[in-house]
């Protein structure tokens, strides 16, 4: 098995030679909000401020 080597171009806004991550929130899915979802019962302040952008 071999290994590709790739890489992005430049994104104008992002300050060159910094680390970003990528977070996949794989089951963060919008459901029904009632008594039996638990992301609609809990506190989510960061996740909900980022809705707000």
């Amino acid at each position: 098995m071999g290994s590709t080597a790739w890489k992005l171009e430049d994104h104008p806004k992002l300050p060159k030679g910094k680390t970003i991550g990528l977070v996949v929130l794989d089951g963060w899915g919008e459901y029904k909000p009632d008594q039996y979802n638990c992301i609609h019962v809990a506190e989510t302040p960061a996740m909900d401020s980022l809705k707000q952008v």
